[in-house]
Order: C-alpha cells, then sequence, then structure tokens
C-alpha cells in the first residue's frame, strides 16, 4: 500500500473515534400529559451542534461525541443536563 493511503485509514480511524457515533435521537415530553413538546432547545455543550424539537417532540443530532453532554432547554422548565454516555436514543421528560 501507498503510504498516502496508509495515513488516510489512520486519519480516518482517528476521526472516528473522535466523533463517535453516527448521531443521536430522541423524544421530549411534557412529565404532566405525556405530550411531545415541540421546539426544545437541544445544544451539545462546548460545541456549536444543536437543534430544536419537531412538532411531536422529535429531535435528531449529527456527530455527537460519546461523552458529549445534552443541554436541554424550553420555556418555562428548568435546563436539563443530560451525558450521553454512548447512547444513540433518548426519551426525556421536562
Amino acid at each position: 500500500m501507498k503510504k498516502s493511503v496508509v495515513f488516510s485509514i489512520i486519519i480516518l480511524s482517528c476521526l472516528q473515534l473522535v466523533v463517535g457515533q453516527d448521531g443521536i435521537s430522541g423524544t421530549i415530553r411534557d412529565q404532566d400529559s405525556g405530550e411531545g413538546l415541540p421546539g426544545v432547545t437541544i445544544l451539545v455543550e462546548g460545541t456549536k451542534n444543536g437543534t430544536i424539537t419537531d412538532v411531536d417532540g422529535n429531535f435528531r443530532l449529527a456527530a455527537v461525541a460519546d461523552d458529549a453532554v445534552l443541554s436541554i432547554s424550553y420555556i418555562g422548565f428548568k435546563t436539563q443536563r443530560i451525558p450521553v454516555n454512548g447512547q444513540t436514543s433518548f426519551d426525556i421528560t421536562l
């Protein structure tokens, strides 16, 4: 193999370790009604990676590290910090 191919394989392997998983998804619900909450902000702390929930309370985030912490905020609710801990699916109640 050429050195450039080997180097590329090593770099791609390292990127996978840094980024971790392909992404995460989940639903954020109201504790009292069980309904999905639209417009909840989900941010990966220390990054610019974030999203909001759809009309049913569902969200998806790409390229989230296994050791990341999610910051979940919504008007009228206390902000929650949730460690990813390698999970890919979340069911969060506010």
